[in-house]
């Protein structure tokens, strides 16, 4: 499926195998140079364990495995990938994603758990019909009913974000850390300088402090550039929220 010069073309692939699967990224890939701007829709059966199901062989693509090869498309497209799974569970594709790497798409549609046949039917079709008279993705989604969770790359990097600064660099979780940080640096050959200890924490302290500037660099790094309109108080009055 892609949206190619302001025109829907459709296009379907069978994966026979998971070799299958690999290749039709890598042709995929290509097409993008050509001005491909696809959405990819996975109709194929998934497992909260072990990924999405090769009907054919029987075999798994690990989430993992699925997550670094879109994360590839992705990078091609800076950051306009868009993923529709109709595979059962098929959200689990987001645990292994890092926000210290770049997304593996900018958005991904799938359910969490099991997904009736009959749904599927009934309401993706009514997916597609949206999306082509409307070209609105967002309108699109409300046609697939609350059993398909929407997933933006920006809303997951601000949650994730959230989690560390609260877990890495707030409370106890940021002491521990602060601590650690201090002690291997007493460990080289700063640490013959004991007199310096304050000076050392200090800076410590400064560094593991949340700040605009360690905001910016992981959005950067995981929005491939592109503004996500996150500020650092917004986090952090998010995690204030959090101790009510």
């Amino acid at each position: 499926m892609s949206n190619n010069g302001g025109d829907f073309n459709f296009s379907h692939a069978r994966i026979n195998s998971g070799d299958g699967y690999f290749q039709l990224l890598e042709e995929i890939f290509y097409e993008i140079d050509k001005g491909l701007r696809p959405i990819i829709h996975f109709d194929m059966h998934g497992s909260q364990e072990r990924g999405l199901e090769i009907g054919k062989t029987g075999e798994f693509i690990d989430w993992e495995s699925v997550i670094d090869s879109l994360r590839i498309l992705n990078i091609k497209l800076n950051n306009e990938l868009v993923i529709l799974m109709t595979a059962c569970h098929g959200l689990y594709a987001i645990l292994p994603i890092s926000f210290e790497k770049v997304a593996p798409f900018l958005c991904l549609i799938a359910p969490e758990q099991e997904i009736k046949i009959g749904h599927i039917e009934d309401r993706v079709p009514e997916f597609y019909r949206e999306l082509f008279s409307s070209g609105s993705l967002a309108h699109a989604c409300q046609k697939l009913g609350k059993e398909f969770n929407y997933f933006h790359s920006a809303e997951f990097l601000f949650k994730t974000l959230t989690r560390y600064i609260k877990e890495k660099c707030k409370g106890a979780g940021g002491q521990k850390r602060r601590e650690d940080l201090l002690t291997e640096i007493m460990e080289t050959r700063l640490g013959k300088e004991p007199e310096k200890i304050s000076e050392y924490r200090t800076k410590v302290k400064q560094h593991v402090a949340p700040n605009q500037e360690l905001l910016d660099r992981y959005t950067s790094r995981f929005l491939m550039g592109k503004a996500s309109g996150i500020k650092i108080d917004e986090l952090l009055t998010e995690i204030e929220k959090s101790y009510l």
